[in-house]
């Protein structure tokens, strides 16, 4: 192709997209496609306003839990997405949004039957906002975040107070908050779309029921999308002695364990 048809192309390409050249970084590099099956379900709780100013922050806490949803769903990285107004729905009273500790957002995870979660807080800061962004995966010891501000506090100290400039217009102030928050979800929901691998149990014994910690698996024999990481499984069955082991999970891979269920002595039976 003759150099004058590449700058052709790639200039129409910057007009019909106007994202770039606007701090919007975009990942051109080829990744792999991760199969539907390996992909992790995401519940996401929404944004809510706290501190201060909650109800001066509510809408805005609106505006950017729907910008986010949307960007979420039109992404590939999760096989399932739950959304905000749906997994309130499951909350106990109280809901889900007022915890931010790692055990409470489990328990989270754990009712909705998913193995992410992506919440989000706005408050006051200064003349301005800032949304804290927290994201849960089991198999990390914490909650991990993002933070962005939105641009009043730096539009103000560009002005410097002069008379007769007003700034950006307030829709305009919105727009670039969310520009900003889109950009700082992106590398969050990255981590968080880590994909899974796949543990397939093989039981003799279709009443055997498998547990890890206070969860149950499932019964008999069966094949589970499950996080990487180590995994320690008790199987139980009427007549059998407790079979425990640990499987270690890879990416995208099926981990296969094989349930050996030994017959409870005579007198021990019931």
């Amino acid at each position: 192709m003759p150099a004058y048809r590449v700058v052709m192309v790639v200039t129409a390409l910057v007009l019909a997209f106007p994202a770039f050249g606007q701090g919007v970084e975009l990942d051109l590099t080829d990744k792999p496609a991760v199969e539907t099956q390996y992909r992790p379900t995401l519940a996401f709780l929404g944004v809510y306003a706290s501190g201060d100013d909650v109800a001066g922050q509510t809408g805005r806490a609106k505006m950017l839990e729907d910008a986010l949803l949307k960007s979420i769903e039109n992404g590939e990285g999760f096989s399932k997405i739950i959304a905000p107004a749906s997994a309130q729905k499951a909350a106990p009273q109280g809901g889900f949004t007022r915890c931010l500790e790692w055990t409470c957002v489990n328990a989270a995870a754990i009712k909705l039957g998913v193995h992410r979660v992506l919440m989000g807080v706005v408050e006051k800061r200064g003349p301005g906002s800032q949304l804290t962004l927290y994201g849960f995966d089991s198999t990390l010891p914490s909650l991990i975040g993002a933070n962005v501000e939105s641009g009043e506090r730096e539009e103000k100290k560009q002005l410097g107070g002069f008379a007769g400039i007003s700034g950006s217009s307030s829709a305009q102030k919105d727009r670039d908050f969310v520009r900003k928050a889109l950009n700082a979800s992106a590398p969050l929901l990255e981590k968080l779309s880590n994909p899974l691998g796949k543990l397939v149990v093989d039981c003799i014994e279709p009443s055997a029921v498998t547990t890890m910690g206070d969860r149950t698996l499932g019964t008999g024999s069966f094949e589970l999308p499950m996080p990487a990481g180590r995994h320690e499984l008790t199987t139980e069955a009427k007549g059998f002695l407790p079979f425990s082991t640990g499987a270690t999970v890879e990416p995208q891979k099926a981990t296969t364990v094989q349930v050996l269920l030994a017959a409870k002595p005579l007198d021990e039976r019931v």
